[in-house]
């Protein structure tokens, strides 16, 4: 079903250090994720076949794919058994070989499917916006679950040894975001910062950009920087990988997060695309097969229908910080 996989191949991921005024895009890479998913508390229920519907101007897609290649983003980690359980549940469903393409970067998930490489993919939150943007006949079809919600929130974590207690304190301080198409590492994080009046591009002592949120989280426990943006899943991750996240305390929290959008590139043929999704949407962690399928994600539980508008948050957040850069991030 997968003896021909071939993979997209991307360069290693680079540290990079970005001056305190800088506003660049930087190299992308996903955040960390283990393996062996606990049940979610709200088992997702089927989207109906009419899951979406087209954007004005939308012809329905004509293409009937041979075989289906989903794009996920790759967390920084290697191939687990659950992306081959995906893999061999969604076939066994759709009777067509399904491959399972991990990406470091999250722009190369949505070039993808621009370029026809991707049938499917798993966006997150703020690269799904941007690839709205660019394809509005595109659109979120499913809303992944984790531990029973669709939300979730950065946090700004701080070692408990640093004597900060508040987020206005990090005024002379450096703090490690992922990159800036990063909606726990990066986006959320400054509007926050923002709304208490700490400007990150002129308050902070230093601004780095890790590319992941493992590396963030461990710049923090090892000192390189005081304070660091992520997510709790992947202090969670962290954690059971053994690094000392109980040296660390939480300085603040940003905003409610929608998880990653499942989308179908939009040329597929409708009874098709509504057949993926359908597929997706029947697995969850109420059954073994559910399970496994969903093992490559820590606290994965399944899917629910989703819509363009519940992204609509990610968009407002991305106009407040652009007003408070001077630009568009």
């Amino acid at each position: 079903m997968r003896g021909d996989e071939s993979h997209m191949r991307f360069a290693d991921p680079r540290h990079a250090r970005v001056a305190r005024h800088a506003w660049v895009p930087v190299a992308l890479l996903a955040v960390a994720v283990t393996s062996c998913a606990p049940p979610a508390r709200l088992p997702p229920p089927k989207p109906s076949a009419s899951a979406a519907s087209l954007a004005p101007g939308c012809l329905p897609g004509t293409v009937v794919a041979p075989r289906l290649r989903i794009g996920v983003p790759s967390h920084g980690t290697p191939r687990t058994l659950g992306h081959e359980a995906l893999a061999n549940a969604l076939s066994r469903r759709l009777a067509l070989p399904v491959e399972i393409i991990l990406l470091d970067r999250y722009d190369e998930i949505d070039e993808g499917m621009a370029n026809g490489l991707l049938e499917v993919a798993m966006l997150p939150p703020l690269e799904y916006v941007k690839a709205r943007n660019r394809d509005p006949c595109l659109t979120a079809r499913l809303t992944l679950v984790f531990d029973g919600t669709v939300l979730y929130s950065s946090y700004l974590v701080t070692r408990k040894d640093s004597g900060l207690t508040g987020l206005r304190q990090l005024v002379g301080h450096s703090v490690a975001f992922v990159d800036q198409t990063s909606a726990s590492g990066w986006l959320f994080p400054v509007a926050r910062l923002s709304e208490l009046s700490v400007d990150p591009f002129r308050s902070l002592s230093d601004v780095l950009f890790l590319g992941n949120h493992r590396a963030v989280i461990e710049a923090v426990i090892d000192g390189r920087a005081t304070a660091g943006a992520t997510y709790p899943g992947a202090l969670e991750g962290a954690r059971r990988d053994g690094l000392d996240v109980g040296a660390l305390a939480i300085l603040g929290i940003a905003g409610r997060i929608p998880h990653d959008a499942v989308v179908v590139r939009p040329d597929i043929e409708p009874s098709q695309a509504r057949a993926i999704i359908d597929a997706l949407a029947s697995l969850n962690s109420t059954t073994a097969e559910g399970r496994a399928a969903l093992s490559f994600g820590e606290g994965l539980g399944g899917f629910v229908p989703s819509t363009d508008a519940f992204y609509d948050q990610v968009r407002e957040v991305v106009r407040q910080v652009g007003r408070f850069a001077g630009g568009t991030p």
